[in-house]
């Protein structure tokens, strides 16, 4: 399956009540360009969506605050990540299936794509996305 979890960039303040920053840049720390970042927030716990499947763009997603467990599949395989923990990255290749599920309310999914927004570029049904991986 093409994903990959990351430990994206830290820097923990000597202060500790300056908290920590973590961050990530396009072509370096990744292995594209962002043309756009989007975020989810406000949802509850329990709440499920992003069923869906880029044909041919990569995303960086990340959760800054909360808990969001992602289960990715594809043709051969299922793996679920949680991000719990704003230096987690999980990058999601092309030809991946994506679910999502808030495992804490308010919790804040960021997600960074290698590619402008194109509807016809996303299948949002499972059974399409198996014709189009075959």
């Amino acid at each position: 399956m093409k994903c990959e979890l990351i430990k994206l960039n830290t820097v923990m303040s000597p202060d500790s009540k300056l908290g920590g920053l973590s961050f990530f840049e396009g072509k370096h720390d990744i292995s594209f360009d962002i043309k756009g970042i989007s975020c989810i927030y406000g949802a509850e716990e329990g709440t499920e969506r992003g069923f869906k499947a880029h044909k041919f763009s990569s995303q960086l997603i990340f959760c800054p605050y909360g808990s969001v467990e992602v289960t990715l599949k594809d043709d051969k395989s299922t793996k679920v990540v949680l991000l719990d923990d704003p230096s987690k990255g999980l990058i999601i290749y092309p030809k991946v299936w994506r679910e999502l599920k808030w495992k804490k309310g308010n919790s804040v999914l960021c997600i960074a794509v290698s590619d402008y927004y194109e509807s016809d570029e996303i299948t949002q049904d499972y059974d399409e996305y198996l014709d189009f991986l075959n």
